[in-house]
């Protein structure tokens, strides 16, 4: 979905929305529930968040500095010669510890499942749960606010 120039990272059926623009910030969007998608209702601008660390290999933890949060890890797996899809994980309280599982099954060939972390201002991908067929390597961006 595209909205004046920003792109969707993921849409989940709650209002709402992540986009993306220019790479380096992720904003919420408030879409009307069971109105017009195509419309941006209400940019909520203090949910604005700023892009600290990118291209980081899921075998990999990040400490996010303690000034932020609240975090969301946007997870790509890097196909050759392929989509590379991506993955979006929220986390609103950086003083509690989560877990957050995700995953998808395309067409009998393409399959993931991923379980992200954060233990405080730590987030990291559980590598017991990270499943990539066919292979595929897998780095995650971090955005904090």
């Amino acid at each position: 979905m595209t909205i004046n120039g920003l792109t969707a990272v993921k849409s989940e059926s709650c209002m709402l929305v992540h986009v993306q623009a220019s790479g380096q910030e992720i904003t919420l969007l408030n879409i009307p529930k069971g109105g017009n998608r195509d419309l941006m209702h209400t940019l909520i601008s203090d949910l604005t968040y700023k892009k600290i660390a990118s291209n980081i290999p899921s075998s990999t933890k990040y400490t996010i500095p303690s000034e932020y949060k609240m975090a969301i890890l946007v997870a790509t797996i890097n196909y050759p010669n392929a989509i590379s899809p991506q993955f979006t994980f929220m986390f609103p309280n950086l003083t509690e510890t989560n877990r957050i599982s995700d995953g998808y099954w395309y067409d009998n060939t393409y399959h993931a499942s991923f379980m992200a972390c954060n233990d405080g201002n730590v987030v990291y991908f559980a590598s017991n749960w990270q499943v990539v067929s066919p292979t595929g390597t897998v780095t995650y961006d971090v955005y904090a606010r």
